[in-house]
């Protein structure tokens, strides 16, 4: 692996009261802290208040987007010949230490992938996703679906890019074809998946194990930082198996394509994934690093 993208998640997770209890951690060990809650797309549909008075409890509406003073980060350039080459960090940093950061990433600037073309991919020789269909079921081809014209610009943006990240090529005469469907993200954009239901149901379940999420909340105890980062198109990083990748056809209104990387949805992805997730970091799991990746430190040095 020699390239990453970074999605840097949520800012902020949240549990109930009572989960806490449940942990049997005590409501002393609770330390407040004043900071603004930003949703998916930095606004809020509608912001209320109850707030009980003597005369009764009282209902406050107000406009998020208005009520902040300033944004929670800023755009940090990394490379003055090239505008798309940039972070985001928070506002809030010490200004030593957004020095260093900023320094840090600069020197780092080549690890980073910036487009998905730019993402070389593991190699063929190191995993490949393999379907393993019973051949015994008969293939289906789904009945082709129609959509709107705004969201078959959408697809078809999509497949332009897939196609120069030569993550998909096309395909005459599949056995298999299935849709493909728009759905709208909750930051408002919109996500193309295939609708590989029907494929799903003639390949066995892969039953590699998948990693407890609580024997990793149990291994941070004890560790003062604690840091989430998830690779960008960490699925499509693997190869499909050359055999199985005229399976994966869907259809566009410009042609038929079939994935040469693994895609989502697939029924087996997560475990082709996480097999390849366990060979890379073989000798570190259960000591530094835990799932793609989960990374803590016993201070902030």
């Amino acid at each position: 692996m020699q390239r990453i993208l970074i999605d840097g998640g949520s800012s902020v997770n949240i549990i109930q009261l009572k989960t806490l209890k449940r942990m049997n951690i005590p409501e002393s060990e609770i330390t407040t802290k004043s900071l603004i809650l930003v949703g998916f797309s930095g606004e809020a549909k509608a912001t209320c208040i109850k707030l009980p008075t003597p005369w009764g409890v009282v209902k406050i509406n107000s406009d998020q987007q208005e009520a902040k003073e300033e944004k929670e980060v800023k755009e940090v350039p990394l490379n003055p010949n090239d505008p798309e080459v940039k972070v985001l960090i928070g506002t809030n940093i010490p200004e030593d230490i957004e020095e260093k950061l900023i320094s840090f990433l600069k020197s780092r600037v080549s690890t980073f992938a910036w487009k998905h073309e730019d993402m070389t991919g593991i190699s063929s020789d190191v995993i490949t996703h393999k379907l393993g269909i019973d051949r015994n079921i008969k293939p289906v081809h789904q009945k082709r679906r129609k959509f709107a014209p705004e969201k078959n610009l959408i697809i078809q943006e999509e497949v332009e890019k897939l196609l120069k990240a030569k993550m998909i090529r096309e395909v005459k005469f599949p056995k298999w074809l299935a849709n493909v469907v728009v759905v709208q993200k909750k930051n408002g954009k919109w996500r193309v998946c295939v609708d590989y239901t029907d494929l799903n149901k003639a390949c066995p379940k892969d039953p590699f194990p998948l990693p407890h999420i609580d024997s990793m909340v149990d291994a941070t105890a004890g560790h003062e930082i604690l840091t989430f980062m998830d690779a960008s198109a960490g699925f499509q990083q693997i190869q499909m198996e050359p055999s199985d990748q005229e399976d994966t056809a869907f259809m566009m209104p410009t042609g038929i394509y079939c994935y040469t990387a693994m895609p989502f949805g697939l029924k087996n992805a997560g475990a082709t994934y996480q097999r390849l997730v366990n060979m890379m970091f073989k000798k570190k799991l259960g000591t530094l690093w835990k799932c793609i990746l989960m990374i803590w430190w016993s201070n902030r040095r």
